[in-house]
């Protein structure tokens, strides 16, 4: 697969592909900060060098993953309001102030959205996945 980002296409303007120097698949990500569904789009990946499209097989697995910065940061919406969006997250039910993210280790916390009892798990190791790339588990 071509290690050079600009070979991918992707429609509807919402999404970008960025590829990989290992040419071993590509990231799908929002071309633009953003929230909620992203409606159906077409990606077009371009391979590198020669191949037999009739004797190789392909294998499709979509991971989904979030971006986590260096250093402290926040989730939450930041919205005045005490009561939650679909997609925030916060200290409580009765405040709506965003949850902080100070260090790498494992958060077990109760209550961050309409009293639903959740564990968020944010993995350590990056050494498998693209930098500042990490699966986050809900």
């Amino acid at each position: 697969m071509s290690i050079t980002s600009g070979d991918h296409t992707v429609t509807g303007g919402i999404l970008q592909v960025d590829a990989v120097t290992d040419g071993k698949g590509v990231f799908l990500r929002r071309s633009a900060l953003g929230a909620g569904n992203i409606p159906t789009a077409t990606v077009t990946l371009r391979f590198s060098g020669s191949y037999t499209p009739a004797s190789t097989n392909y294998e499709v697995i979509g991971i989904e993953m979030v971006h986590v910065p260096q250093g402290s940061f926040t989730v939450g919406d930041g919205s005045t309001s005490a009561t939650f969006s679909t997609n925030s997250f916060g200290t409580s039910n009765s405040s709506a102030t965003p949850f902080t993210i100070s260090s790498e280790a494992g958060i077990v916390q109760d209550g961050l959205r309409n009293s639903f009892s959740m564990l968020l798990v944010i993995m350590p190791s990056v050494e498998h996945f693209q930098k500042d790339l990490m699966p986050f588990i809900v």
